[in-house]
């Protein structure tokens, strides 16, 4: 008794101490990571609707069409995500309609999930330690906070598919449960089309693991796809689909594919491998390997949990695979914008399918693993980077996989794995010693140039290969760790990279308020305002029109006539971005694409966020230019 008080103690105090450490992370890098966005003004808009008018729908684009198209101007696809909207309306009620309010609800979404799920770790690996990692690195994972701290539905559809996964750990004695489980997957497509991934694995995991209480499941279901269809309102948004699926291309991929799945799969794999943007964020090469890596580790964590489920029948690893496998096929096939960020919703289950990957084989293997053999896999990252960096490794793991299999079959995590900790060092060293790497590279480059190279590197792998395919019972006891040390090296390493990024980017974000307030002072109270969707929190209480409705009108008529669109709702001023030359302008004066007087007032220009220079001019006789400095509020012009 006296030992395990102590450490109750510890428990706690560790338990404390991440919760204080991940609470203070977020608190500081809500405002500024990532920058306040567009989507984030439209979801809002729909919102403030819902408060305003009881209805959710955009109101943005109202006056901007032709009149024969006006039945589009409510058009977009946030009418078929009412329940999203009806949330952040009460956020928005409770703390007033500002991106602030908006962010901290998704952010309550997203660690009311994390604390969802870290208790499925814990009741499942029945370890502190595991639970605790799988929470460190979920709280701290760039795609999880990156919808964590945007107002979007993915933290909200995250918090609701948490809810019907540990529903079936509740069902185990009350089946009852399935109920609630039934009603939160039907409710879930109307917080975000998206959420249909996680209707479909539900009903899967009903089969697996409840198949007698299926009349509870469909009961709750029904219920739900009843006030789905309720509060969903696709007459307004269907007779806009031309617009918005002809504009953007944004077709689901059976639409371009057809039935061919691995070109869906091979698309799919975009989304992770090289992603351009997370959201509006430009992907660096040092987060682009940081997410590379991870997701890399946790296939092979999926492909570690069915080998664990062959072996030792546990139904609950087996339905956690599938939960995890199927929302990701459900994304290859329906989700057409293969931003990292959409990831968000079943990412936090990967890892959590890892957490209990590593937990076992703690169980069974960790104790043969020591410090100087996790420090060997560090040397054999700096061996492979001698030997030809990546050509090296991709040589070494083709080699391993057409190898015939020996009896018994070989582990195909044991052989992946390494080298994905292998690849962590030469990763480092490429990031934060570019020169030595390139140096290292050419001198491996010459070396490999001449006979002696090429026969040194094809002894090495015959020799790696003889001792891969030699049965388990000669390999050496410590052989079985590589797989959890490599595992656990990738997702600590990437852990690591994505705070740090956090961090810098929070850190070089103006904050969106300084901006809202200068553009603000520019323009008087009560004028009616024509600008980018962005800026419409700082309007929110003033007449105001999204200037890209004026880019669909132009596209549904074929006019290149800006003006009589722009003029018909009658606007005082205008506001451009640095996307308004390229959606209008083409090589144009904004005089030759606008023809009516306009006058310059002012520019916002902070060089380096929100599509600036933020321009403002005034229908009407020209003025003198006036440009603000970043850190200069503007003054009010004096009326002597």
């Amino acid at each position: 008794m006296k030992t395990r008080a102590p450490r109750r103690a510890a428990t706690y105090w560790a338990w404390g101490l991440l919760a204080l450490a991940l609470g203070a992370f977020h608190a500081a890098t809500l405002r500024t990571f990532p920058m306040v966005d567009m989507d984030e003004a439209m979801e809002a808009n729909h919102s403030f609707n819902v408060l305003a008018r009881g209805q959710n729908e955009y109101s943005l684009y109202e006056g901007l069409f032709p009149r024969r198209f006006t039945f589009m101007e409510h058009g977009l696809p946030n009418t078929l995500r009412p329940f999203f909207n009806m949330g952040l309306a009460a956020a928005f009620r409770l703390g007033g309609v500002n991106p602030w309010s908006g962010r901290a609800y998704s952010l309550f979404c997203a660690l009311a999930a994390l604390a969802l799920l870290t208790w499925v770790a814990r009741r499942w690996t029945q370890s502190d330690a595991a639970a605790l990692a799988f929470a460190a690195v979920l709280g701290l994972d760039m795609v999880f906070t990156f919808s964590a701290h945007e107002i979007r539905p993915e933290a909200m559809l995250l918090l609701f598919s948490s809810l019907c996964f540990a529903g079936f750990e509740w069902a185990e004695s009350r089946p009852e449960v399935l109920i609630g489980v039934g009603l939160l997957a039907a409710l879930a497509p109307g917080i975000h089309t998206n959420g249909g991934a996680a209707a479909v694995a539900s009903t899967a995991l009903l089969f697996l693991r409840r198949p007698r209480a299926w009349p509870y499941f469909f009961l709750g279901a029904v219920l739900g796809a009843c006030a789905t269809l309720s509060f969903v309102h696709p007459e307004r948004f269907l007779p806009s689909w031309i617009v918005f699926q002809g504009f953007f291309s944004y077709y689901p991929p059976f639409h371009s594919w057809g039935v061919n799945l691995p070109a869906m799969i091979a698309a799919e794999c975009g989304r992770y491998w090289n992603p351009p943007f997370l959201g509006y964020i430009p992907v660096s090469p040092v987060l682009a390997w940081s997410l590379r890596l991870k997701w890399a580790a946790l296939v092979g964590a999926w492909i570690a949990a069915l080998k664990l489920y062959a072996r030792e029948k546990d139904r609950r690893v087996l339905s956690l695979a599938v939960w995890v496998g199927l929302q990701w096929l459900f994304y290859a096939i329906f989700v057409a914008n293969k931003n990292p960020n959409y990831a968000s919703v079943f990412e936090p289950f990967a890892l959590l399918l890892a957490a209990v990957v590593l937990a076992r084989a703690a169980r069974d293997h960790l104790s043969r693993w020591s410090i100087p053999r996790l420090l060997w896999a560090g040397l054999s990252g700096l061996a492979l980077l001698g030997a030809g960096a990546a050509l090296g490794a991709g040589l070494f793991a083709a080699l391993l996989l057409v190898l015939p299999a020996a009896k018994p079959a070989r582990r195909v995590e044991d052989l992946l794995l390494p080298l994905l900790a292998a690849l962590v060092p030469i990763f480092c060293v490429r990031v934060y010693a570019p020169w030595t790497f390139d140096a290292v590279a050419a001198a491996a480059v010459h070396a490999l140039s001449g006979p002696g190279g090429l026969l040194a590197v094809a002894g090495a792998l015959a020799a790696a290969a003889l001792i891969f395919r030699a049965p388990a019972r000669e390999r050496s006891r410590a052989a079985a760790g590589w797989a959890a040390a490599s595992l656990m090296v990738v997702l600590a390493a990437s852990a690591a990279v994505d705070a740090v990024m956090i961090a810098r980017a929070a850190r070089r974000t103006v904050d969106y308020d300084s901006i809202a307030a200068r553009v603000r002072a520019l323009v008087p109270l009560g004028a009616r305002v024509i600008g980018p969707q962005l800026m419409w929190f700082a309007f929110q209480d003033r007449p105001y029109r999204d200037f890209d409705g004026l880019s669909y009108a132009k596209w549904l008529t074929g006019n290149g006539d800006v003006t009589r669109y722009a003029l018909r709702w009658r606007p005082d001023y205008l506001i451009t971005d640095c996307r308004f030359p390229d959606i209008f302008l083409k090589h144009r004066t904004l005089a030759q694409t606008l023809t009516v007087p306009l006058t310059p007032v002012g520019v916002v220009n902070d060089g380096r966020e929100y599509c600036h220079p933020l321009t403002v001019y005034r229908f009407g006789a020209p003025s003198a230019v006036r440009t603000l400095a970043p850190d200069v509020r503007p003054r009010v012009e004096s009326k002597r």
